[in-house]
């Protein structure tokens, strides 16, 4: 971006051989990253919004990557880099948890778990894996955004895996980010292997024994348990809890996103 005298300048990148005309990064890097940028004076005002979804809407995106969004809006808690997922169902979707497992390579194993755990109801008293309240820059960064915010984001709520087939889930009676018991509706966005690719959580139960979130209908499909010591992290697109996901994967794990229902 160059700035050169020019009053309003926005999703337009102007390079010229002007004399005088100084390179500015970060204003090209706020037009690229889909924020818009006006230039007045040498300033260049943000508009910084609420979602990933809001961000689409308006016609700012510039593909999956990292943005800066304020959910709460001017005047709450600060606003902080997110990363959106463009592309998935029509894309808008706020990452707001990564995570790893303990010990995937015994994965029916007490010692196995999900790492981070997000700030949710959490009650079991034996050993846990480390809790996070920091926002995920990518779906490879573990960090969980503080759960409480996570309404402000949507319902309906988007699990990648790459042992596991992706979903999405709208809520019914039940609600993860309300943690509310009861039924979900899910349809499989990816399928990741090529067993059950027809089967789909049908409930949620947010405080499974005490020590994570579950989805299921019949056996556990996503189990997102925080113990070290106790049950284990099922990811099985059966529905049967038992071991039919992917083994031998390379950086093995999952994430969650959030968007409004459309």
């Amino acid at each position: 971006m160059l700035l050169c005298g020019f009053h309003r300048l926005s999703f337009v990148l102007i390079v010229s051989a002007v004399a005088g005309c100084q390179f500015d990064p970060s204003a090209e890097r706020s037009v690229q990253q889909g924020f818009g940028a006006d230039l007045d004076a040498g300033t260049i005002p943000l508009t910084v919004h609420k979602d990933c979804l809001e961000i689409l809407s308006s016609g700012r995106s510039a593909g999956d990557g990292s943005y800066t969004i304020d959910p709460d809006g001017e005047g709450g808690e600060p606003s902080f880099e997110a990363y959106c997922d463009m592309t998935t169902d029509g894309g808008g979707w706020t990452l707001v948890y990564a995570y790893a497992f303990t010990d995937y390579g015994n994965f029916r194993s007490g010692a196995n778990a999900i790492t981070p755990r997000p700030s949710w109801t959490f009650t079991d008293s034996g050993p846990s894996v480390p809790l996070s309240t920091t926002p995920p820059t990518g779906p490879q960064d573990q960090g969980a955004l503080e759960f409480s915010r996570w309404s402000e984001l949507g319902s309906s709520f988007l699990v990648q895996s790459n042992i596991n087939h992706w979903l999405i889930c709208n809520e019914g009676s039940g609600s993860l980010v309300n943690e509310v018991e009861g039924s979900i509706d899910c349809r499989i966005e990816k399928e990741v292997g090529t067993a059950c690719t027809t089967e789909v959580p049908t409930t949620i139960h947010p405080f499974w024994a005490g020590s994570g979130p579950t989805i299921n209908g019949g056996g556990h499909y996503y189990y997102w348990e925080g113990t070290t010591n106790n049950s284990w992290p099922t990811h099985d697109p059966c529905g049967k809890n038992q071991e039919n996901h992917l083994s031998g994967v390379e950086s093995p794990g999952g994430a969650i996103f959030l968007r409004s229902k459309s």
